[in-house]
């Protein structure tokens, strides 16, 4: 168990924890508890929130690796169309 800071200490001195019979012991122990679940609830927060960043630089970077993927597909369908367009324009010109 870890040092008492001076926030368990002051629950020692407590009377009103005297008074209603509780066991300063148990009063320890459960905010130690808490403390303890609090850190993890910390943590888990932190990598969640980590997880959630690199989440969204790989959306971001698919995103555009996407747009840069239909640009390239739409310029050579364009590219096709002109050529088409033009071929029927000589046809027709015959």
């Amino acid at each position: 168990m870890r040092a008492a800071d001076g926030n368990i200490g002051a629950q020692r001195d407590n009377p009103a924890l005297r008074m209603q019979g509780v066991d300063i012991r148990d009063a320890v122990a459960f905010e130690e508890r808490v403390k303890a679940y609090n850190l993890e609830v910390k943590n888990y927060n932190a990598c969640m929130q980590a997880y959630i960043d690199g989440a969204r630089v790989e959306i971001k970077r698919t995103q555009e690796q996407a747009n840069i993927d239909i640009r390239r597909i739409t310029d050579s369908a364009n590219d096709r169309v002109h050529k088409i367009e033009a071929k029927i324009a000589d046809a027709m010109a015959d």
